[in-house]
């Protein structure tokens, strides 16, 4: 099953009167909880989601954020079908990121119809579609290109001063022409004192990785075993909270979901009945979570 799925926003069918609210209320750090149509059941919290704005240009990705909820049936969005007692399927999303499509999304649909390597289909006609995992790694790349570069200068420059990109500068001359003294008047420009910029770094790092493999990160970090509140306060999981806009510290949901989501059919502790290759956990009676010796060999580079 797939961990990334599109869902479809047109704009012909749905006034999205807030969104400009909503994003910038995203810029300064909060979440967006909303509701969508998704007309696939199998979808787990945890799993990432991504906005498509199709139906009128400028077409294409222009949000990503975590689903929060399990599949549930709601009546119909259209008042109309609801009337007559229709409903229809929904999953809540957690947008972190949204980058208004003015003149482009942040993705554009030409950019999403260049990746072919699973023939994914980029005009769904509903929502809540599965974004295969080949076109899913293209799709992260591309976003973490286009938006992490300006989101790492931006935050940068909000610590208190803005810290210069590294360059080569040879000093040369006999002793006592002042190379050391220069030297060190430079190095306040190059430098920064604030852990601002180190957790930067780790976003930028931990952006391209799904729940699973940061947790599986997190937990080596921590020397192959951990609870989940222990888990919860890991640089690792913080920072990919961060990323997702996810700051009020309620995250366990989705760390117990996801571990016990890639828990071995093996396990007699587990008892969740949805699992998903590849399998990298279990845990003991104490609720005490492990690595499974292949997580190496089976987590991405």
């Amino acid at each position: 099953m797939a961990d990334h799925w599109l869902f479809c926003w047109n704009p012909k069918n749905f006034t999205w009167e807030t969104l400009a609210d909503d994003a910038a209320n995203v810029l300064r750090g909060e979440s967006l909880r909303t509701r969508w149509s998704c007309q696939n059941r199998k979808v787990v919290p945890g799993d990432t989601a991504w906005m498509l704005r199709l139906g009128v240009t400028p077409k294409g990705i222009f949000a990503r954020g975590t689903i929060v909820s399990e599949p549930y049936e709601a009546e119909h969005y259209d008042a109309d079908r609801a009337a007559q007692g229709n409903t229809t399927w929904y999953v809540d999303l957690q947008l972190s990121e949204i980058n208004l499509p003015d003149t482009e999304c942040t993705i554009s649909q030409r950019e999403l119809e260049g990746i072919t390597v699973d023939n994914q289909n980029w005009s769904p006609q509903s929502s809540g579609i599965e974004l295969k995992s080949r076109s899913a790694a293209v799709v992260d790349k591309l976003w973490s290109e286009k938006t992490g570069k300006t989101k790492l200068k931006q935050e940068t420059q909000s610590a208190g001063h803005t810290v210069a990109m590294a360059t080569n500068l040879i000093l040369y001359g006999p002793p006592g022409t002042g190379k050391t003294y220069r030297l060190l008047n430079l190095m306040e420009k190059y430098s920064s004192t604030d852990p601002q910029p180190e957790l930067l770094w780790l976003t930028e790092q931990i952006s391209g990785l799904q729940w699973y493999a940061t947790l599986a990160l997190a937990l080596a970090d921590m020397g192959g075993s951990a609870k989940v509140p222990q888990l919860v306060n890991h640089k690792f999981i913080q920072a990919k909270a961060q990323l997702q806009g996810r700051l009020d510290g309620k995250i366990q949901q989705t760390l117990w979901n996801t571990l016990s989501s890639r828990t071995s059919p093996d396990s007699v502790t587990v008892k969740q009945q949805d699992r998903r290759e590849p399998y990298f956990f279990d845990k003991d009676e104490n609720s005490t979570w492990h690595l499974q010796p292949n997580w190496k060999t089976d987590l991405p580079d």
